[in-house]
């Protein structure tokens, strides 16, 4: 590169630059190359970022030569974000990929082009970690409120209220009220120099910061769930639907007592704030805030969310909001006003990204989008209202004025057709016989006219009228219709002589659509061969590049691979020696550790002889407490013996006994059952035998029986004597007897047998008592005779003398054991004396051969690690510097080849790109136009057929003339005029037959022009009062027009350019020139200059640029604000379409954010996106504490599962 004073100087006037701008950064500049400039490299506790200059061929080799820097580096900065940004002079060229080919290339680092043309501080400004430039000190965006601006320039109050609050007056309401005095007359609006502005106030904003937030019983939360948020950041990570939107509700709900983005849902706050699972439950949200180091809490609750409790304190709105901004806001100020305030500077919600419609359709932010970001939507509010009313003025002002010309047009009308009649009257002579003669005058002249009357009575002069007016009517509308005809006629001849020539087109522009897809196939064809040639190219050429990168790492790392290898054989041989000294030392230590294991096993058995002897004298006394134990109950075992037997036979006679008692109640049950079955055989055939007489009853007929033949002597004694025999059954009697006795019987043995039962049961229980006890005094002597066995004797007669004397020995033994571990202890101390000498001499033999095999292996470690890494390049570090050297030479001259060819096959399917886009460009306009004619074509038939189609339903043929069409016309007008000359006859004969009606007609107009002549009197008033208001109203919209466009001219005076750099640092539009924003009424227009023309970026930027720039409006609105002391800022998933270097970017200006000299800033963000997190906990992971990260896992019945995750 021809480097000129200025270019020299370039180094450090980037350094003097750059130290102005990072306070805290140092810096140092080191020469990577021979005949390159020096490289400025500035660190931060973070980041190491490096700034090198010079031209497009200067960049490979002083990139390469910083990476080998950063190698020999790589233990002390191999923790920190790297970073390297190549500086072009102002008068260097470089291809036109050169800048998008090298910072999309993330391999290694971040790299990034700036060209330093003009200042050093606005050609640094793109880069997203540098502080952004301060805004002018004193600026102030936002303007009085809307309310406030009208109040100032004499509006009444309740007027501006109306105006500009929403939803409280109706624009019908306000103009009603305005004509009916309410808000005074329409007195002129005060005259101001210009647009109003807040005045600058000096008020020092005290910082606060959120410090956590508590969720309960709010959207997706169901029970309590805190926050912990970190001072600088804090982000959120999970997939969509999991809570993290509605974690942002509830911060907007705390805050301002609503949230914006369900302002118009239905059923209102109270119906969707609250989880549909929590009933009656409380639903709160609690923040807890740091401002001039005094903590506050507050505490939010959706049954009374126009208040919160601030450290346990009632609270309205205003105050929350102005304890949170650090400052008072001003009296004037409505309290809707700063929740927009707020939400404008601090929350981007994802609606925000719905609004970039406008921008994708118009390339310009609309009115209300503006207003959203800069927060005067009370200025479109009160200007919607304002042209509102004005409509309504007009359209009622337009409606008099209708009312009055009608009503003059009304009044002319009649006073004409009075004049008139009144003419007519003077002039006629109302004689019998000229009245007659007029009647047959005027009946020969509608006969000779051809008009039918047959069907009227004579002299009805009304039904004549009547008749004539529609025979005139008939005669325009037929005269209509022919007109039409002749038009269309006309238009005929014309669109067929226009068919042939139209075909004739159609068919060349076909034949030139087949030439253009034939040109544009072979094109492409063309092109795919050429790109396919450049990908095998390029292929090569990464793999010289590679081969060479891996020979350079080689050249670089030989002598530290010879260096270690001298010194791993030093170390090898010095460990050898080592070894063996440990060795002899180890055959000392291992025979002091032989006595020292001789004396512990001797001291182990002699404690295990002790051991052995008190626990057989324990033993032994336990035997003894037992013995005199069963001493004691040894004769009642022998009691308990001799009751279990008489118990035993005892049970056993019972259930004999029971057996013979079961046995009789069987036997009685049997015989009861036998006597009830005869018995009821019995009642049976008693029943059917008093049946049978007492049918005989009815067949007496005299004393003598008919079934015996007995005399009873009379009638009545036969049928007492059949009445007695009905009586008494006798078997049946005797039976019942039976039945009773045997009853009785059953019952008195089912009671001895019961009495038997529980006999028995109480033998049974008291039997079951003794064997009880029995059993534990048997597992009391089996005891008893097992701990005898434990101590080698047996249960006899002579137990109690052998115990004596074992007694006497285990006491002995005891006594001897203790002794022995005495003894025992003595010789173990002086072996572990022994044993600590040689341990000492040792430890220090093998201290010093860990050290050597230490150092040996770390050696050996670096040398495994860079032998592997010779061996993923297929590089022989053994081969000697000069040929690694040499193989790099090469190497790099086949790169350099490879490159060249591939610049070469790059230009040539660049060449073919302009071809195969201009072929495709010829296609889609011979498509275009092939599509046009054909469109032209079916249109121009399609009119053919509506002219004929028009033509028949009138019933003319299409070959009809226009000569003929014309001659009937002529005759419809003749008969017109005669049908309207008839009726005027018909009328003055009226007028001269009936002189009182006629003078009925007369008071009847003249009562009409009276009554016109009052309407327009009301309406000239009415007309009179409107006109003041609608004078008035287009003043009010034009002031309030006029103040919005300056607000938002101001900003964007103010602030364009720092918006054009956030989207540039997001992310740089290559091949383009810089974003230009500009204020149009009360939009901002968006254009992209390249080569002198103005663009909308819309139809050549992707979706990604254009979330951009809104994104970076309001990072803008947010970083320049001056009304809030509040840090936080709230982004709900803001990178949607973002790549990594959107977010790497994204993440660097958020750094740059917080560095910045306007204040500290806590930022809170929302992702989906897992790279997001994970980068996101990289760049942040030196703030410790001050970020804070959450996975959001799952969500179930009690609410989003979150956890939170380290850096």
């Amino acid at each position: 590169m021809q480097s000129s004073p200025e270019t020299l100087s370039l180094p450090a006037g980037l350094q003097s630059t750059l130290a102005d701008l990072m306070k805290g950064a140092t810096f140092s500049k080191e020469v990577l190359r021979e005949g390159c400039l020096p490289v400025v490299m500035m660190f931060r506790q973070h980041a190491l970022t490096v700034f090198a200059v010079g031209d497009q061929a200067d960049y490979q080799p002083l990139y390469e030569a910083f990476k080998k820097h950063y190698l020999k580096n790589s233990a002390q900065w191999s923790t920190k974000d790297v970073a390297f940004v190549y500086c072009l002079p102002a008068d260097v060229t470089v291809a036109p990929d050169f800048c998008s080919r090298v910072e999309v290339d993330a391999y290694f680092c971040r790299k990034y082009v700036v060209r330093l043309d003009g200042a050093l501080i606005d050609s640094l400004a793109r880069l997203p970690f540098l502080p952004l430039s301060p805004i002018t000190p004193g600026v102030q965006t936002r303007p009085p409120s809307a309310q406030t601006l009208l109040r100032q320039r004499n509006l009444k109050a309740d007027l501006a209220k109306a105006l500009v609050v929403p939803s409280t007056t109706s624009a019908s309401k306000i103009l009603t009220g305005c004509l009916a005095g309410t808000y005074g007359p329409p007195e002129a609006l005060q005259s101001a120099a210009g647009p109003s502005a807040i005045p600058e106030v000096v008020e020092d904003r005290a910082q606060a910061t959120l410090k956590s937030i508590s969720i309960q019983n709010f959207r997706a939360y169901r029970t309590k769930k805190v926050f912990e948020l970190g001072s600088a950041v804090t982000i959120l990570y999970g997939p969509n639907g999991f809570g993290k939107t509605s974690f942002f509700d509830a911060l907007d709900f705390a805050v301002t007592g609503g949230v914006g983005r369900l302002a118009k849902a239905s059923g209102g706050l109270p119906r969707v704030a609250k989880h549909l699972d929590s009933q009656g439950d409380s639903t709160e949200v609690s923040l807890t805030l740091v401002r001039e180091g005094k903590t506050h809490v507050i505490t939010r609750n959706l049954s009374d969310h126009n208040n919160a409790l601030v450290n346990g304190k009632a609270t309205p709105r205003k105050e929350v909001l102005s304890l949170l901004t650090g400052g008072t806001a001003p009296g004037a100020d409505r309290v809707e006003s700063l929740v927009d305030l707020f939400r404008a500077t601090h929350l981007f919600s994802q609606e925000n990204q719905e609004l970039t419609q406008d921008v994708a359709s118009k390339c310009e932010l609309s009115s209300e989008l503006v207003s959203r970001m800069l927060a005067f939507e009370d200025y479109a509010s009160g200007l919607k209202k304002a042209e509102e009313v004005l409509k309504l003025a007009g359209q009622e002002h337009s409606k008099v004025t209708t009312d009055i010309a009608n009503a003059q047009q009304a009044i002319a009308h009649e006073r004409k057709e009075l004049k008139r009649l009144e003419g007519l009257v003077a002039a006629s002579d109302t004689s019998s016989a000229a009245l007659d003669a007029r009647f047959v005058g005027l009946e020969e002249a509608i006969s000779t006219a051809g008009f039918d009357i047959s069907g009227i009575v004579s002299r009805d002069t009304r039904g004549l009228r009547a008749m004539l007016d529609v025979a005139a009517a008939e005669a325009v509308a037929w005269r209509a219709m022919l007109s039409r005809a002749i038009e269309q006629i006309g238009t005929l001849g014309t669109l067929r002589g226009q068919l042939e020539p139209m075909r004739t087109q159609l068919t060349e522009r076909q034949a030139q659509l087949q030439q253009a897809e034939t040109h544009e196939k072979e094109a492409s064809e063309l092109l795919g061969t050429l790109s396919s040639q450049l990908a095998q190219l390029r292929t090569q050429e990464q793999g010289f590049q590679l081969r060479r990168d891996w020979l350079t790492w080689a050249v670089s790392v030989q002598p530290e691979y010879e260096q270690l290898t001298s010194q791993a054989q030093s170390l090898a041989a010095g460990l050898a020696t080592l070894s063996s000294q440990v060795s002899q030392q180890r055959a000392t230590l291992e025979q002091a550790q032989a006595a020292q294991r001789e004396a512990a096993a001797s001291m182990q058995v002699a404690k295990t002889t002790f051991k052995a002897a008190s626990e057989k004298r324990a033993r032994f006394q336990s035997v003894k407490d037992v013995a005199a134990a069963w001493e004691q109950a040894a004769p009642t075992l022998v009691e308990l013996l001799k009751a279990e037997t008489q118990f035993q036979a005892s049970i056993e006679e019972l259930r004999r006994q029971w057996g013979e008692a079961q046995q009789a109640v069987h036997s009685q049950e049997l015989l009861v059952e036998r006597v009830e079955r005869k018995l009821a055989e019995a009642r049976g055939s008693d029943s059917r035998l008093k049946g049978l007489i007492s049918e005989l009853r009815g067949h007496v007929v005299g004393p003598n029986c008919q079934l015996c033949g007995h005399d009873h002597g009379s009638a009545e004694k036969l049928l007492a004597a059949i009445d007695r025999r009905m009586q008494h059954g006798d078997r049946v009697v005797q039976l019942s007897e039976v039945a009773a006795t045997r009853r009785a019987a059953l019952r008195t043995l089912v009671g001895q047998r019961q009495v038997l039962v529980e006999r028995l049961k109480q033998e049974e229980l008291r039997l079951t008592h003794a064997r009880m006890q029995r059993s534990q005094l048997e597992r009391q002597r089996a005891n008893y005779e097992a701990l005898l066995t434990s101590v080698g004797l047996s249960l006899s007669g002579e137990t109690r003398q052998q115990m004596q004397s074992l007694n006497i020995q285990v006491h002995e033994d005891e006594l001897n054991a203790a002794g022995s571990v005495d003894s025992a202890r003595q010789l173990l101390e002086a072996a572990e004396t022994a044993l600590a000498s040689a341990q000492a001499g040792y430890r220090a033999l093998d201290e010093q051969r860990r050290a050597t095999e230490s150092a040996l292996n770390v050696a050996q470690k670096r040398l495994s690690e860079l032998l592997h890494q010779a061996n993923q390049g297929s590089i022989n570090l053994a081969s000697g510097l000069q040929a690694l050297t040499g193989a790099e030479r090469a190497t790099e001259e086949q790169r350099v080849s490879m490159s060249a060819a591939v610049e070469s096959a790059n230009e040539q399917a660049d060449r073919q790109k302009a071809v195969q886009a201009a072929a495709k460009a010829a296609v889609t306009a011979a498509r275009t136009s092939h599509q046009q004619a054909n469109q032209a074509l079916t249109g121009h038939q399609t009119r053919i057929q509506s002219v004929l189609s028009e033509l028949a339903a009138a019933k003319f043929d299409s070959a009809v003339s226009p000569e003929q069409l014309h001659q009937q016309m002529e005759v419809a007008t003749t008969r017109e005029v005669t049908a309207l000359g008839l009726r005027d006859r018909a009328a003055e004969l009226e007028v001269a037959v009936d002189t009182a009606a006629t003078s009925a007609a007369f008071e009847s107009i003249r009562q009409r022009i009276l009554a016109n002549q009052e309407l327009l009197q009301d309406a000239a008033v009415r007309a009179q009062k409107i006109q003041p208001w609608v004078g008035y109203f287009t003043e009010v919209k034009k002031l309030l027009r006029t103040q919005q466009a300056f607000a938002t001219e101001h900003f964007i005076t103010e602030y364009g350019p720092r918006t054009a750099v956030i989207q540039q640092r997001l992310r740089p539009v290559y091949g383009f020139g810089e974003i230009e924003v500009s204020s149009k009424d009360s939009a901002i227009s968006i254009r992209v200059h390249r080569k002198g023309e103005s663009l909308r970026p819309t139809d050549f930027f992707s979706q990604s640029q254009i979330q951009t720039l809104v994104l970076g409006l309001f990072l803008t609105a947010c970083s320049s604000q001056t009304w809030s002391g509040f840090s936080s800022i709230m982004m709900d998933d803001p990178v949607t379409h973002f790549d990594d270097l959107n977010t790497y970017a994204l993440l660097d200006l958020i750094l740059g954010l917080q560095s910045s000299s306007e204040g500290e800033r806590q930022f809170v963000i929302s992702t989906c996106d897992e790279k997001l997190l994970q980068l996101a906990r990289h760049k942040f992971r030196h703030l410790g504490s001050a970020a804070k990260f959450y996975r959001f896992q799952a969500i179930g019945a009690e609410g989003p599962m979150v956890s939170e995750i380290s850096a």
